[in-house]
């Protein structure tokens, strides 16, 4: 068995073509998982890239170990020639962002007869919440919204008491047409486990930023954002929260 891997591993790297495949299709695999707009998927392809990468370091020192020099260029020009495809997929997206855009959002105007917020902003480094918003008196369940790092990024906390053990999650609404916003994407990456069986406020909140999709850079629009909550003992999920925001879509 030890012997049969050991070949195996031996006739994978000798041949310099094998890793350069594997390393291609992890590029590729990796540019796909861009546009699933799953956190999960997104990490998953780019764990896979740069294993791929890995194999393709390898087979070019263990060219060198043998002196096949010959092999061993060629194992750096696959290396660097996927980089630069990883360079120029950058540059299209891009482009795309900055040229084609979202149009989703340009017709849309924010109510001036509804009471909406801001979003407060994180602390662009540490991702921290400003004081001014946790020192806040509050007698009642609220939520908090905050702008990560830049527009369309956005985390949020929610203040809640006598709640089961069980998620929160989010839905959001584009306020004069009522359209779902990233619909498919929020119930994930808007996850939260609660649990507060007394009657004080307990904060509890996002350690990671959660994207609006919809919309572009400079293009605000306003939006309901809906608290819901599923019990984990099976129960109907029930909507405990509603709060009007000003947002702008990320540029994808």
């Amino acid at each position: 068995m030890h012997y049969t891997m050991k070949k195996f591993l031996y006739n994978f790297f000798y041949y310099w073509w094998k890793p350069a495949i594997i390393a291609a299709i992890g590029f590729c695999i990796f540019a796909i998982g861009g546009f699933t707009h799953s956190r999960f998927f997104e990490n998953v392809c780019s764990a896979i890239f740069v294993f791929t990468l890995i194999l393709l370091l390898i087979s070019f020192i263990f060219h060198l170990i043998i002196k096949e020099k010959e092999k061993a260029l060629y194992t750096a020009f696959s290396f660097f020639g996927i980089l630069a495809a990883l360079f120029f997929y950058g540059i299209i997206l891009y482009f795309l962002d900055t040229f084609v855009g979202d149009k989703y959002a340009d017709n849309l105007k924010i109510p001036e007869n509804i009471i909406i917020f801001e979003p407060a902003q994180l602390d662009w480094k540490t991702s921290e919440r400003p004081d001014s918003i946790l020192n806040i008196q509050r007698s009642k369940p609220d939520i908090q919204v905050y702008q990560s790092f830049q527009p369309g990024l956005y985390e949020y906390d929610v203040w809640l008491r006598n709640i089961d053990s069980g998620t929160v999650h989010l839905k959001v609404y584009e306020v004069t047409q009522n359209d779902a916003i990233s619909a498919a994407y929020l119930p994930e990456t808007s996850s939260i486990d609660v649990y507060n069986p007394t009657d004080s406020l307990v904060r509890f909140g996002t350690e990671d930023n959660f994207t609006i999709y919809e919309g572009d850079f400079g293009k605000p629009y306003a939006a309901r954002f809906e608290v819901w909550f599923s019990p984990y003992n099976g129960g109907d999920m029930k909507k405990l929260l509603t709060k009007n925001y000003k947002i702008e879509g990320w540029m994808h």
